[in-house]
């Protein structure tokens, strides 16, 4: 799981030309939201940015974005570079794609395991020491507006890798406590 506090270590690459790196993936599958080309010179960018995509393209990399796989967006600056060529960027951005932090699933709830048919109106939050707090509403019968509920916690103390026992913060019996 990622935090606030992980950015600055999230995918780090060795090359001086790719300076930010932000947690914001888009599984849309194209890849103009992952990365972008900064230069001086605007019309060298554009160009390499349309060649390089195009590059990538034939690698079956917007086919990995499409199906799930993700990157994390990042900016090129094109002036870093030493003879700057579309191949030389879609190398860097392929490079990034697959030496980068994969982000984890990690399921805190799941329905018809933790006692609950339903859950809804999860909350998660992240601690800059790897501690993760989820909250949740569990339904007990079914996930209508109106049904009998109780509000969950359950905290992981490694980044979401394993859980602790479910918490009941809030228990109203057979009344519906009505969307807290």
């Amino acid at each position: 799981m990622l935090t606030a506090c992980s950015l600055s270590t999230f995918g780090q690459s060795a090359d001086p030309a790719i300076y930010t790196l932000k947690n914001t993936p888009n599984l849309d599958g194209e890849l103009i939201h992952y990365y972008q080309l900064q230069s001086t010179d605007a019309k060298q960018a554009a160009r390499l940015e349309q060649d390089s995509r195009a590059l990538l393209a034939k690698k079956g990399l917007a086919v990995r974005l499409a199906q799930g796989d993700t990157l994390p967006d990042f900016v090129i600056d094109v002036d870093q570079l030493k003879k700057p060529s579309a191949k030389k960027i879609a190398n860097l951005v392929e490079k990034e794609f697959y030496s980068g932090v994969r982000p984890e699933v990690s399921v805190a709830f799941e329905m018809n395991v933790d006692g609950y048919p339903e859950f809804r109106i999860p909350s998660v939050v992240a601690t800059c020491n790897g501690g993760v707090v989820a909250i949740i509403e569990a339904r007990q019968h079914h996930a209508a507006d109106q049904a009998e509920n109780d509000i969950l916690v359950r905290v992981s103390k490694d980044n979401g890798a394993t859980w602790g026992e479910i918490i009941v913060i809030d228990s109203q019996g057979e009344a519906s406590l009505n969307n807290p």
